[in-house]
């Protein structure tokens, strides 16, 4: 496996990619935001006489991988791996299932589906001049807030998730909606990875008491509305079956079946 070093690979890397950015969309956003300038990201690929065949990005202390094929670099991806600890493998299902005896016994996976998101945009909802934008200082509070819910706890730290989530408003990369009550954060959805033409929809919370108001629908209102006026289009990543189903019920169109592998605490 080779790792990237001039912007001529990169190019050849987000050519290979494009046709099928739904399998790998945090992938396909990070190399095209951040690319190896950045020093929390490195990018390898590995090829054959066909041309591309694998391409492995880490950001931070995650993976995200893609192939084409099923023949594709395991022990290259393990020395990676092993080297960075490594705390998460992204992958499309396939991908994940081949890595059972690497990962198996170390790490834990999680399945789900992606999508590629219905606007809502044109949807009236009262509660929608309560969201406001968040910023980078608000972050703290974000994560503590996610972590409170056993589903984010699950998947994050909270420190590295505050500095995640600061890090993605700093930069573009992403952007947090809240909802207050009075000086709490009480509700939050944001995009965690935007480039030009899409954005990556994650994040969503409502504290328990709140999700009568429909707090969760105005956030997502509200940020359909800035993708629309940007010309973006939003995918977003479903666990849940009962939540799949009704997304899939509203129209929204499944792209991949997805997930990552956990590293177990």
């Amino acid at each position: 496996m080779k790792q990237a070093k001039t912007e001529a690979e990169v190019k050849r890397i987000i050519d290979y990619i494009r046709p099928n950015f739904g399998e790998c969309v945090y992938l396909y956003i990070d190399v095209m935001v951040y690319g190896i300038e950045s020093p929390k990201l490195d990018l390898w690929y590995d090829e054959d006489e066909e041309g591309l065949n694998f391409v492995v990005m880490r950001y931070m202390d995650s993976l995200q991988i893609y192939s084409h094929k099923d023949n594709w670099d395991k022990a290259g991806l393990m020395e990676i791996v092993k080297e960075y600890d490594i705390q998460a493998v992204n992958a499309k299902m396939s991908m994940l299932d081949a890595l059972e005896d690497e990962l198996g016994d170390s790490y834990e996976k999680r399945g789900g589906w992606m999508f590629k998101g219905r606007s809502t945009a044109d949807m009236e909802v009262s509660a929608a001049d309560k969201v406001e934008l968040a910023k980078p200082e608000d972050a703290p509070e974000i994560a503590a807030l996610m972590c409170s819910s056993e589903q984010w706890s699950k998947m994050y730290n909270e420190e590295k998730l505050a500095s995640q989530l600061a890090d993605r408003m700093r930069t573009g990369m992403g952007r947090s909606w809240i909802i207050r009550d009075g000086d709490r954060i009480v509700a939050h959805d944001a995009t965690f990875a935007e480039a030009e033409g899409v954005a990556m929809g994650s994040g969503l919370i409502v504290l328990p008491e709140y999700v009568d108001r429909l707090y969760s629908v105005a956030l997502g209102v509200a940020i359909d509305r800035t993708l629309r006026d940007e010309g973006k289009v939003k995918f977003f990543h479903i666990s849940d079956p009962s939540r799949m189903k009704t997304f899939k019920k509203v129209r929204n169109e499944i792209v991949a079946e997805t997930g990552k592998w956990m590293k177990k605490k």
